[in-house]
């Protein structure tokens, strides 16, 4: 359904893309801002240090760009996609019988309902979530190349132990929401704790340096055997560590994903829907004159709803033209049914109605289709009588074109039928 904005469509995608490379590309900038503590020159650091502001002040302003060019195309997107499936599931729903409308899921509150909410959710599945999950598979793919490129020692086992990260984030997450204010508190100590360790750098380092051996450990070994510089170290750690908060926060969408599901399938429920009683059907007759004879006969029928309560059966009557006739009963006799079969609302389950001596329902078309021996190859196509066979039905065989045609002859009750 997304087509007419293709434009959109990849413009939005390529900025999602652009936007999920920021977070490991950040995280190489901090990484590689934090190796400044390790300088003992004034003059360099300084200099370091303003090139690392201005860098970050670059990428602020391009995040805010490409941010503004993916949002703007997706929500551009998703609102025209609203505006269509309103219009066509509006549209469906205003071509279906009334018998459709009789169900309790089809109420005039049900469908309201639907086409509020149902579109909505379905912009939101296909612009936002599909916005999300491009950043995310961004961000993974270049954080993994710029391991691997810097340090790919170290990234490899960072990568191996990368579901216990996710895995921590996510319960992070899901724990803030029921433990907002103890969470927050938690947080604010542990940020007082790393902004101190950072201040402190030096002290921190020479105390874990006595306190253990960097031989046991594996960055230890890779740093002694000159394979990992401190700088690589902490590149790799913050681009595979933020990636791993990226992939957490991309999976707490999983519940509107459900409910996302949910909704393409009811929208679809009704795009898909092909009503029993097609309002304008192109091979319908449009009668010049009506007399007005009016004709049921031996007539079984239950409303859609109530499809255990039989209405009529065997029900017959003749109504002649140029009459007035009187159906008079108690309340729920059938007196509004017997209209509504007239008028075509219903279709009888067996039996025919008819006026001025043409059945208006398909009655007489599966007859005349039984009688041209067409009936059988005709019920098991995919739509049954509503399949659409092409132009002058290049999808039908020779055979089956035949038998159509004299359906179709059999069906005018012609007074003279010339066949060869």
């Amino acid at each position: 359904m997304n087509i007419p904005e293709l434009r959109q469509a990849l413009c939005g995608s390529v900025g999602a893309i652009l936007f999920g490379a920021v977070q490991p590309v950040y995280g190489f900038g901090m990484g590689s801002m934090i190796s400044v503590y390790f300088l003992v020159d004034h003059d360099e650091i300084k200099h370091s240090t303003m090139i690392y502001s201005l860098w970050f002040a670059s990428l602020a302003v391009f995040t805010m760009t490409i941010n503004i060019i993916q949002h703007y195309n997706f929500a551009a997107m998703g609102e025209y996609l609203t505006k269509r499936v309103r219009e066509k599931m509006l549209s469906k729903i205003l071509s279906f019988e009334i018998g459709w409308f009789d169900k309790e899921e089809n109420s005039t509150g049900a469908l309201c309902s639907r086409l509020a909410n149902d579109a909505n959710v379905v912009r939101s599945l296909v612009s936002d979530r599909c916005s999300l999950l491009i950043q995310t598979f961004s961000a993974v793919t270049v954080a993994f190349i710029l391991g691997l490129v810097i340090a790919w020692r170290l990234a490899l086992v960072m990568i191996a132990v990368q579901p216990i990260v996710i895995i921590g984030f996510y319960s992070k997450r899901v724990l803030l929401k029921t433990m907002l204010q103890k969470a927050m508190k938690a947080q604010e100590e542990s940020s007082k704790l790393a902004a101190e360790a950072v201040s402190n750098l030096r002290t921190v380092y020479c105390i874990f340096i006595s306190a253990t051996n960097p031989e046991d450990a594996p960055t230890g070994k890779l740093i002694s055997a000159g394979h990992l510089g401190a700088k690589a170290l902490f590149q790799t750690y913050f681009i595979l560590v933020s990636t791993g908060k990226v992939i957490a926060d991309a999976g707490t969408m999983t519940n509107d994903l459900a409910k996302g599901s949910d909704a393409v399938q009811s929208v679809f429920a009704v795009l898909d829907r092909h009503t029993l009683i097609e309002p304008e059907d192109p091979d319908g007759e449009i009668p010049k004159i009506i007399i007005g004879h009016i004709e049921i006969r031996d007539v079984d029928f239950a409303y859609p709803a109530r499809p255990d309560v039989m209405i009529f059966k065997r029900f017959s009557i003749d109504i002649e033209a140029g009459k007035s006739t009187a159906l008079v009963g108690q309340s729920g006799s059938g007196k509004s049914t017997i209209i509504g079969l007239i008028e075509r609302l219903y279709d009888p389950l067996k039996g025919v109605v008819k006026v001025d001596g043409r059945d208006i329902s398909e009655s007489e078309v599966i007859e005349a289709a039984k009688a041209a021996n067409a009936h059988d190859f005709i019920a098991v196509l995919k739509d049954g009588y509503d399949t659409r066979c092409g132009d002058r039905g290049v999808q039908l065989s020779g055979g089956q074109k035949q038998r159509v045609a004299i359906a179709r002859a059999i069906l005018k009750n012609p007074t003279v039928f010339v066949t060869g």
